[in-house]
């Protein structure tokens, strides 16, 4: 069950107003053209969007070494270009995506030197470019190579490339 509380994070989908502003899944549509999240405030801004019809970028800069997440993007569910992210200093997992299905771009997830895992792309369907998981120190490979596995069983055929990850790492 999802927390109940002012600031709480709104799930979408549940039917409840888990932050208690009066607005039950704070899903607000399609957020048109490209968008960047460089700061807590960006990702802020596009929270509750559930599609965005162009790039998405994020990449948290070392100047916020307390944001660990992307949590405000659960309603999104498609990203119509590609999704990079990228050198983010402190960012641990990818949870806030777990809505996510479909990229219509190429995927890069690179230079994350804490991130630990991509179990917050589990929900990942489809990708329509190539996939790129590199320099992410903290990742082992067998966790990109989870994902694209998930990605083949649906269909996908294109290049991924796996390189300069944790190679010491193992998977659950």
């Amino acid at each position: 069950m999802a927390s109940i509380h002012p600031g709480a994070p709104d799930v979408c989908g549940d039917g409840v107003n888990n932050d208690c502003d009066h607005v039950d899944d704070d899903t607000r549509g399609t957020r048109f053209g490209d968008y960047t999240i460089n700061s807590p405030s960006d990702l802020a801004l596009l929270s509750g969007y559930s599609s965005i019809t162009g790039e998405l970028r994020i990449s948290l800069s070392d100047a916020f070494p307390d944001h660990t997440n992307v949590t405000g993007l659960e309603c999104l569910v498609d990203v119509d270009g590609c999704l990079h992210i990228h050198d983010n200093a402190a960012l641990t997992n990818l949870d806030g995506l777990r809505g996510l299905t479909s990229v219509a771009g190429n995927l890069t997830i690179r230079g994350n030197h804490v991130l630990a895992n991509l179990d917050g792309l589990n929900g990942l369907e489809s990708v329509g470019g190539n996939l790129n998981i590199s320099n992410n120190s903290a990742l082992p490979p067998c966790a990109a190579e989870a994902l694209v596995a998930r990605l083949r069983a649906h269909g996908w055929d294109g290049t991924a490339e796996i390189i300069d990850n944790d190679e010491t790492g193992t998977c659950p």
